[in-house]
């Protein structure tokens, strides 16, 4: 067998290791909150940021139905379950949310490139063919994008000037 037969698959598993050498996996520990999905296969129990937006996190979290918290140096509080989340948005009332990033508005749909001057509106909007609206944390049933600069119309859809 020649020597370099054998070291090209060698090569290939080094790299492959490599690559996924300081990769936390959350499969050993906690269920990861942003793996619940919704019906129309979105995370149900975390908030939507924009693109490279979603400060790093990769901890533990407490949550009940509707809000979550880090873990004490106990544990989770009674009436909490104790999750995991990659990336988590931390609030002045010691409560978090866990993110997850959705792509701009103009990396899916195309943007004219109009310069226009359009209030910020800074949050994920859900969008069809038809048109997109704000669906203010609520389900999304078509695509969810982020909107940085936007516009809502008297029909509750949204512009989006991203």
């Amino acid at each position: 067998m020649k020597l370099q037969t054998l070291l090209i698959p060698l090569a290939f598993v080094a790299l492959t290791f490599a690559a996924t050498a300081g990769a936390e996996s959350p499969t050993n520990g906690p269920p990861d909150l942003c793996a619940e999905l919704d019906r129309y296969g979105n995370p149900a129990r975390c908030d939507a940021t924009g693109p490279d937006m979603a400060p790093w996190w990769d901890a533990e979290v407490c949550c009940d139905a509707t809000t979550c918290f880090e873990p004490s140096a106990a544990g989770c509080a009674s009436g909490t379950d104790l999750y995991w989340c990659e990336s988590a948005e931390l609030h002045s009332d010691g409560s978090l949310s866990c993110v997850y990033e959705v792509p701009s508005y103009c990396d899916v749909y195309p943007c004219d490139g109009l310069n226009i001057e359009a209030p910020p509106m800074k949050h994920a909007i859900c969008c069809y063919d038809v048109g997109c609206y704000d669906h203010e944390g609520g389900p999304c049933g078509g695509l969810e994008v982020w909107c940085g600069k936007g516009a809502s119309n008297w029909d509750g859809t949204v512009d989006c000037f991203d």
